[in-house]
């Protein structure tokens, strides 16, 4: 029930099997089931950072035995939400050089957090700061995220991958790229939908990559 430990505990080749956020009978979100923030408390500090090798998979109901039996199909998705402690958690999701495409997030509504007033890399990358890493995103929801630029997704080098994902909503306040900015690396967005996201910068509220980026 708790995202941080079990994301300690694991090791090279475990995959975390994430439960979905559930509704009661009247179709409202139940208070925090199936959401995850990274720590206990509002600590600014705090995010999930990812492991080499280590798989995490969201939107279980209970009752499945294979991943495939998941139903990921937007917007009737039964996902599992990362989420900040609004106006405190500077990234959800950390990745660093050690993390390969062996590395897979699948299945999440990534959503509130970014610190868009905080200097240098504490004020990009919301939803995920990648610093060289090759992470693969598979089937997320990049959502409601604020940063100076690249507020859903900052990287500073590496070669992530994102597939099948939704980046909506999300705003970057100095820069351009309020989705997605990639200062080097190869990034690439595969069959992915990029829409209503700002920035005040020449209006590339969607992504910048670098040249050699797709």
């Amino acid at each position: 029930t708790n995202l941080s430990t079990a994301l300690s505990a694991a090791n090279g080749g475990d995959e975390l099997w994430v439960a979905a956020a559930t509704e009661d009978s009247g179709g409202t979100l139940i208070p925090f089931a199936g959401r995850y923030r990274p720590g206990t408390t509002a600590d600014a500090e705090a995010s999930f950072q990812l492991k080499p090798g280590v798989n995490l998979y969201g939107g279980f109901l209970g009752t499945e035995t294979s991943i495939v039996e998941r139903n990921l199909k937007w917007p009737a998705a039964e996902v599992s939400w990362l989420t900040g402690w609004g106006g405190v958690t500077r990234h959800i999701l950390c990745a660093d050089a050690g993390i390969t495409d062996e590395t897979v997030v699948d299945g999440f509504r990534i959503v509130a957090a970014g610190t868009p007033g905080a200097s240098g890399l504490d004020g990009v990358g919301a939803g995920l700061l990648n610093e060289g890493g090759s992470p693969v995103f598979r089937n997320c929801l990049f959502v409601s995220l604020q940063g100076q630029s690249g507020s859903a997704v900052y990287s500073t080098g590496g070669n992530p991958t994102f597939i099948n994902c939704v980046f909506t909503q999300n705003s970057a306040t100095t820069a351009a790229g309020g989705t997605v900015s990639a200062t080097d690396g190869a990034p690439r967005l595969i069959n992915c939908t990029v829409t209503a996201n700002t920035a005040p910068v020449g209006g590339v509220g969607g992504v910048v990559l670098p040249t050699d980026g797709e």
